[in-house]
């Protein structure tokens, strides 16, 4: 078990660590050979890699998790630090302003004032637009602030996020829930037709932008909902292999009504 050090001792090991790692003499091979554009895939794996400890794992999964996400900030500021354009300790000194900034309500002439949590988003909101646009500057274009590289679904919310800002959202829950019949039933005219694929996929996405517009307004994320509906199909399925095996049966040799039988006793214990 290591000794347990101070946070800036820590941190000082780590950045050190990195250096080394980057050495153009005496470093790692593969560390030396990255840049920002090699490393971005890495970034957006092990923020997944972080929310599934956090759903299906241990505070020890988190616990490294955190760690390895952690390492792509620490790369990423040696690889900027060696350009001449950044470090670290930028970056810690850029997100404590922001943090401080933000939160007027903790650290500025808002202190004391009593506000819900429900409110904190509408602040933070409120401060992130003023540091990024004076009142005279022009507008930005819709969805130029919203990252390209987001997953589909994440982005989808951004969007209507964006756009529920500016006024345009459903008035009613029940506008919308029709909004989504009707998008279900051109997607499923659309199936019924010769194939046109194009067609089909537009349709298609149609359906899955309204019913995440849905989630929005029940305050549910549909990227985390997906999330948790595909491990829980994942445990179905191999209760289900399991289940086939102690029946002594090949799970491909099965029917779709034999398949559905063992689902149904799967979904009733996973």
């Amino acid at each position: 078990m290591s000794e347990h050090k101070s946070p800036p001792e820590a941190l000082e090991d780590l950045l050190e660590v990195m250096s080394r790692l980057r050495d153009p003499e005496t470093g790692c091979p593969w560390d030396v050979n990255q840049d920002h554009t090699t490393l971005a895939p890495y970034v957006i794996e092990e923020a997944y890699e972080v929310v599934e400890a956090i759903t299906n794992g241990t505070e020890e999964d988190l616990l490294q998790e955190l760690g390895d996400l952690l390492l792509q900030v620490i790369f990423h500021a040696q690889i900027a630090k060696e350009n001449g354009i950044f470090d670290f300790k930028e970056i810690a000194q850029r997100l404590t302003e922001k943090l401080i900034y933000r939160h007027p309500h903790v650290f500025g002439d808002e202190q004391g004032v009593q506000i819900k949590p429900e409110d904190v988003q509408g602040i933070w909101d409120r401060q992130k637009q003023a540091e990024k646009s004076p009142p005279e500057a022009q507008s930005p274009e819709f969805g130029s602030d919203i990252p390209k590289n987001l997953p589909a679904l994440l982005r989808a919310k951004e969007i209507q996020k964006k756009a529920s800002k500016r006024g345009f959202e459903w008035d009613s829950t029940e506008r919308l829930i029709a909004k989504i019949q009707e998008e279900l039933e051109e997607f499923l005219d659309e199936v019924k037709k010769p194939k046109n694929s194009i067609a089909l996929e537009e349709e298609y996405g149609d359906l899955l932008f309204v019913l995440v517009n849905l989630g929005k307004a029940l305050d549910l994320d549909a990227e985390t909902a997906l999330t948790k509906t595909n491990t829980k199909f994942l445990q179905r399925f191999k209760a289900m292999e399991k289940l086939c095996d102690a029946q002594n049966k090949e799970f491909s040799s099965l029917n779709t009504d034999e398949m559905m039988d063992l689902w149904q006793t799967a979904k009733k214990h996973a």
